[in-house]
């Protein structure tokens, strides 16, 4: 198995990808600037059969909105290769993710706590995001 892996705020703590196949190059890249201590790993795969594959890995902000939609838009608009794979914990909410009640519950929290008001744009703008960027969101915990 072949790996790359992208240290972000503490040596245990970053973004991995993991691949059958040849890891020809990797870097790692801050998503917005030196305030943001994310990063995106940018790997490209030799893939058998298919060539090279650029897959990018990152996890967003999650608390803030507005700042996810920046590091979105940084890491989408950073992108040197015209067609690649973002796998990405986007921290993001959709409408359909709690009922009305749980949503509400969720709203007053965020505002008794201090902390910015859930709203869904950066699911909405991933939908509209170029057809040569394919989006792999995940959206919980993986099966243990």
């Amino acid at each position: 198995m072949k790996y790359a892996f992208a240290e972000s705020w503490a040596p245990d703590f970053g973004n991995a990808i993991l691949s059958k196949w040849p890891i020809k190059q990797s870097r790692v890249q801050k998503i917005c600037n030196h305030d943001d201590f994310r990063n995106v790993l940018k790997v490209t795969i030799e893939v058998p059969g298919a060539g090279e594959v650029d897959l990018h890995c990152t996890h967003l902000d999650h608390l803030d909105e507005d700042w996810r939609l920046k590091q979105i838009g940084a890491i989408l608009g950073s992108s040197e290769q015209q067609s690649h794979i973002l796998a990405a914990g986007l921290n993001a909410l959709d409408e359909t993710d709690y009922s009305a009640e749980v949503g509400c519950d969720l709203v007053q929290y965020h505002e008794e706590n201090g902390k910015p008001r859930p709203r869904a744009t950066v699911i909405r703008a991933s939908m509209s995001i170029s057809k040569s960027v394919w989006l792999v969101c995940i959206v919980g915990k993986l099966p243990a």
